[in-house]
């Protein structure tokens, strides 16, 4: 499964003055992943949500929040995965059902969308936008590979990455993007520290920018089991803020070795784990 995550950097995003110009930047990278023959391309977290951000004008979010939707933004992407044969995993959006808002993530196949996932455990400042969470985590089967989507800061709860584990995740896409200041240990703390307790494949990709009165950061990395990394730190590859692609192709077969020395999943008592019958929050489907 060859792999292709996203990073924008602060100064290219702060930069853009409207959606066509937003899209023209994810098209180019969208063709980089291409001529690699990627086989799935994730954009950083908060991508949609910038999009729907730029398309009503850059009003305060407080104000966005009550009048947005999807739509427009899943229709650009839908035509964007129509041109070839890559998944695109299209970052964040905000999701209107109703009269409720979800921080959501989708993986897009042509024009279908295979897999949703709403975020479970909002921040503060999404709280305090009256989001509402998700109930639960999905997974789906791709090309051999069994995929689940864990949403910005819900990388931070072990519960949420435990639970896809066993519903027996290959992988685990997470489009991010953290506020507050530019923290590196705080982001390792969340998926590369999940990674290593449910010995999974991870691909953290990452928003820097602007958002209204939001500054977010983030960093693009691939992370695996400790024994399959080379320098044996967890890390298969990351962009440390000087690249804003990273393409790589995960080794399923070598992810099997590294589980035979430890699978820390053989350590649980599985029927424990049946009791969850969700993880809070609304069904939004």
């Amino acid at each position: 499964m060859k792999i292709a995550a996203v990073e924008f950097p602060s100064h290219k995003i702060n930069a853009i003055k409207d959606t066509k110009e937003f899209v023209e930047i994810i098209e180019l990278n969208f063709r980089k992943a291409e001529k690699n023959a990627a086989d799935i391309l994730i954009l950083p977290g908060f991508s949609g949500c910038f999009y729907q951000w730029l398309q009503y004008g850059k009003p305060p979010l407080k104000d966005l929040l009550p009048k947005v939707s999807h739509n427009k933004f899943l229709e650009e992407m839908i035509q964007l995965s129509n041109r070839s044969n890559i998944t695109l995993c299209p970052g964040s959006y905000w999701k209107r059902k109703g009269d409720l808002i979800y921080h959501s993530s989708c993986l897009i196949q042509r024009s279908s969308l295979i897999l949703k996932q709403s975020q479970l455990y909002l921040a503060k400042w999404e709280r305090k936008l009256s989001l509402t969470r998700g109930r639960d985590i999905e997974l789906i089967s791709l090309n051999g590979w069994n995929i689940a989507l864990i949403i910005s800061t819900d990388v931070f709860y072990p519960q949420v990455a435990r639970r896809a584990a066993l519903l027996g995740a290959d992988l685990i896409i997470s489009p991010i993007g953290f506020e507050g200041e530019k923290n590196p240990w705080l982001q390792l703390s969340g998926t590369w520290q999940t990674t290593q307790l449910n010995h999974y494949f991870a691909v953290e990709s990452a928003f820097n920018g602007k958002l209204d009165n939001k500054i977010l950061w983030g960093e693009s990395i691939v992370h695996g089991p400790l024994p399959m990394t080379p320098d044996e730190d967890g890390i298969l590859a990351r962009t440390k803020g000087e690249s804003e692609l990273i393409i790589i192709e995960l080794d399923k077969e070598k992810r099997k070795i590294a589980r035979r020395e430890f699978d820390a999943l053989t350590q649980l008592n599985p029927e424990f784990y049946t009791e969850i019958k969700g993880l809070g929050g609304n069904k939004d489907d």
